[in-house]
């Protein structure tokens, strides 16, 4: 193996022509998009889709974890250290969901139900924000 394509030993040519057709080479400045301005990338309606839907969950997680002990203290009148497992299991449940089930579930989909890596995620964030 080597650091770049063009001091590999066993790349053949045809193989070095197309990542010089199709990648962007070390020392090679290349942009697919022309330039971007921040203006023109900040009044995209994706980019504002990745912000809202990361402000939204990241928005409920830390309201949860955050306002769980006080509504529980203050509303159910469950002092915190009695409500112990209650409080714990979201953030649990959410770790091992993200640990254990993503990538397995996700690589069946690809494989079983011909999922593209966009469909996958798509349907991720949709399970994710209906809760």
């Amino acid at each position: 193996a080597s650091a770049e394509p063009q001091t590999c030993k066993y790349i053949s040519k045809k193989e070095l022509s197309y990542l010089r057709e199709t990648v962007c080479m070390p020392g090679k400045q290349r942009n697919a998009f022309g330039k971007l301005s921040a203006k023109e990338i900040l009044s995209h309606s994706s980019v504002w889709a990745i912000f809202i839907s990361h402000m939204a969950f990241n928005s409920g997680v830390y309201f949860i974890t955050s306002w769980a002990p006080i509504y529980y203290g203050q509303v159910l009148r469950v002092k915190p250290e009695d409500a112990r497992f209650a409080l714990f299991l979201p953030p649990l449940l959410n770790l091992l969901v993200k640990a254990c089930l993503n990538q397995p579930f996700g690589k069946w989909l690809r494989a079983s139900c011909n999922f593209s890596t966009l469909q996958s995620r798509r349907m991720f964030s949709g399970l994710g924000e209906i809760g």
